[in-house]
């Protein structure tokens, strides 16, 4: 309901409206539908590893074996497909972006810094 009020409400100026037009066209804006389901598919196994782990008594069931072998499985895959240079088309590039390596490191070493406040 909420994307379907904002999509009336809120638009794009014209001039974004044009490059992304153009870059249609050229065939430049592509989606990574792999590499995006790969992390999905990782995080959601994780994210019932981490919830149902305690429950199931860890890693003494094989339900969660099984999801944390699939979740470890799918983020290492997803890790090389974006990283190499036939994967997403990236090749690598983004970690070569100053503004975005900075913003990863700090995201990084502040989530490490919360996970570590937990245990």
């Amino acid at each position: 309901m909420s994307l379907l009020l904002t999509s009336r409400i809120v638009s794009d100026p014209p001039e974004f409206k044009r490059e992304v037009k153009e870059a249609r066209a050229a065939g430049r804006l592509k989606v990574d539908y792999a590499g995006i389901s790969l992390v999905a598919i990782g995080f959601a196994c994780l994210e019932v590893v981490l919830d149902r782990g305690q429950r199931e008594d860890w890693f003494e069931s094989n339900f969660i074996v099984a999801f944390f072998v699939i979740a470890i499985a799918a983020l290492v895959i997803a890790l090389v497909w974006e990283v190499a240079p036939s994967g997403s088309g990236r090749g690598g590039r983004t970690s070569q972006e100053r503004n975005f390596a900075i913003s990863n490191v700090f995201i990084s070493s502040s989530d490490l810094c919360s996970l570590a406040r937990r245990c």
